[in-house]
């Protein structure tokens, strides 16, 4: 059926229009060049525009550069039988001596005068060094009546000297839905019956070679008298049907690791090898999370109407976040099913697992429940975290790029009480009902603060701070060890309006001087507010029992006590020193953040 079925004119060639139409045009307008390369996937019809342009150089009716596939020339050339042209398979004539045959036979003309003498090598990358040294001098100063048309998979193979003295096309691989026109079309002309998924299915297994996908067709042909049918094609090719695949989706999304069993030992006892069940479920898988994405992608999935829709309304159920997880794993799966001596044992465990996967949690829902401030909302994607029709986000956290803040570390937030009817400061969003409180931007000068100090809601006092405190500071140390260290030594003195004094002694300079720095400030402000739900303003300030002419400390006093205060953390902290001790380690000095 390949052989029957091959195209004979430029037209009857699919899917490589941006070839055919340069060579008619080149033919029509006598700019042929004396080689050519024709490089691409196998089955894209490499060979065959090779042979028809050889027809349209010496048809005796030719028509707008292409041939008219009825004269005795072009049927000459059909049925092999043509002394013009002549085909030399690579991989069997690439010694010296057959080269060197080839440039004697150059010189003779064509049959008939005004005729070209085409000659098509086939894997012409298969040639020796040598055989290519030989051809340079041949395609360099070529006789006027020769065309050389060579033809390769790998084209990184050919010498530059080689690829240099021709002119390159490069042929593109087949999409399904291609192939499975093709095969449509001649089933009509064979009268065949056959089911749209068997279809569907032979052009996915043929994997991007019409020839494949034909001489596929004529196997499961010669199978059977009636109408061919999906399961007739998975049983003769050894394949998995794709209602299998949306079964096991199904399984997946309910944690049913029987029924992912059940669906792996039926497709194994219809004859599919575990690589080729993996390679099939990571397409499946793939199909799945572009309907997540986007359902506007459906064009990019190479599936029957019958199982797109099921896919669609599959897809629809899952998360985004959690098809990213299974389909990784499952092209890790197939990594491993490739290198192990017990593939069947390997796939059997991996069908368990990924049953009883545990759904995605994204960070910004984790930080609503909190009560916390949220990351935000990625752009194209609605605040709530809806649907935006534009960019095709949708509810379940997935969005038109797969962007989302499942891995995006925001700036520590510490829920605490929810702020007074009416406080919320300048700059911040006013809270809503029930709803967790914006800190405020960073005051811009001294002229803003007395407004600031206005807005703290009534009744919240220094005594509520002090109580407060040490919790404060604990929950700080869980991301900001080193100031909540700080912070901790230093005594809430003052609450004026929203400034809240914090008083350190002559040996805490070193916390106050820290703490006076606008980064840790500005970064403790922040969660001061998050936490009070108040908007505060930290204002580090020496004791006032100190006496304020006293001697600054000495450069060895702040050292000193840099280390006192990492040393503090150390213990605070097990972890650190269990560190230290491992490494047989000593804290020396930090220079701040």
């Amino acid at each position: 059926m390949a052989r029957r079925y091959r195209p004979e004119t430029f037209a009857e060639v699919i899917a490589q229009s941006h070839i055919t139409e340069t060579l008619q045009r080149a033919i029509e307008s006598e700019r042929v060049a004396s080689a050519y390369l024709f490089t691409g996937p196998r089955g894209s019809g490499k060979t065959s525009v090779a042979r028809i342009l050889a027809k349209a150089l010496n048809c005796e009716r030719p028509k707008n550069g292409a041939p008219c596939a009825t004269c005795d020339t072009c049927k000459g050339i059909r049925e092999g039988r043509s002394l013009d042209v002549l085909e030399i398979d690579g991989a069997s004539n690439n010694s010296v001596d057959d080269v060197r045959e080839l440039r004697e036979n150059v010189r003779y003309a064509a049959s008939a005068p005004g005729r070209r003498k085409v000659y098509i090598i086939d894997e012409v990358h298969m040639l020796s060094t040598g055989a290519f040294n030989a051809l340079l001098k041949t395609l360099e100063e070529p006789p006027s009546h020769v065309l050389f048309v060579f033809a390769t998979t790998e084209p990184r193979k050919v010498p530059q000297t080689i690829l240099s003295r021709c002119q390159r096309f490069d042929f593109r691989r087949l999409r399904s839905d291609e192939i499975h026109a093709r095969l449509q079309g001649i089933c009509k002309k064979e009268k065949l019956e056959i089911e749209d998924a068997a279809l569907h299915l032979l052009a996915k297994r043929a994997d991007g070679s019409l020839r494949d996908g034909l001489s596929l067709l004529d196997q499961v042909a010669s199978s059977t008298n009636g109408k061919i049918r999906e399961a007739q094609v998975a049983e003769v090719l050894g394949l998995v049907r794709e209602e299998v695949y949306l079964d096991l989706g199904e399984a997946f999304l309910a944690h049913d690791s029987v029924r992912a069993l059940e669906l792996l030992h039926a497709a194994q006892h219809e004859g599919a090898d575990p690589a080729g069940f993996v390679l099939g479920l990571v397409e499946h898988l793939r199909n799945l999370m572009l309907l997540s994405v986007d359902p506007s992608l459906r064009r990019a999935v190479q599936l029957g109407d019958t199982h797109l829709q099921r896919a669609e309304a599959l897809a629809q159920r899952f998360r985004t976040e959690d098809l990213l997880f299974l389909l990784n794993r499952a092209a890790t799966l197939h990594e491993e099913i490739r290198n192990s001596s017990q593939p069947m044992v390997v796939l059997e465990a991996s069908m368990v697992e990924l049953a009883r996967f545990e759904s995605r949690v994204l960070l910004s829902e984790v930080l609503e429940k909190l009560g916390g401030p949220t990351p935000a909302p990625p752009a194209g994607r609605t605040a709530a975290g809806g649907a935006n029709p534009k960019s095709g986000t949708s509810a379940r956290g997935g969005t038109a790029g797969g962007g989302s803040s499942l891995f995006t570390a925001t700036s520590p937030a510490v829920p605490g009480p929810k702020p007074a009817s009416g406080a919320f400061a300048p700059g911040g969003s006013p809270p809503a009902a029930g709803g967790p409180f914006t800190p405020p931007r960073a005051p811009q000068g001294r002229a803003q603060q007395p407004q600031a100090a206005t807005m703290v809601a009534s009744g919240f006092d220094l005594a509520q701070v002090r109580d407060r405190w040490a919790e404060f500071t604990r929950t700080v140390a869980d991301s900001k060890a080193m100031l909540a260290q700080c912070l901790a030594e230093g005594m809430p003195s003052r609450l004026e309006g929203a400034r809240l004094h914090v008083e350190f002694t002559e040996e805490q300079r070193f916390h106050l001087e820290m703490l006076q720095q606008p980064g840790p400030r500005a970064e403790l402000e922040q969660l001061l507010g998050g936490y009070f739900g108040q908007p505060l303003q930290l204002v580090p300030c020496a004791s006032a029992t100190e006496d304020a002419g006293a001697a600054r400390l000495t450069h060895e006093d702040i050292v000193q006590s840099r280390r006192e205060a990492l040393h503090d953390v150390a213990e605070r902290f097990p972890r650190v020193q269990e560190i230290l001790d491992a490494f047989d380690g000593e804290i020396l000095e930090d220079h701040g953040p």
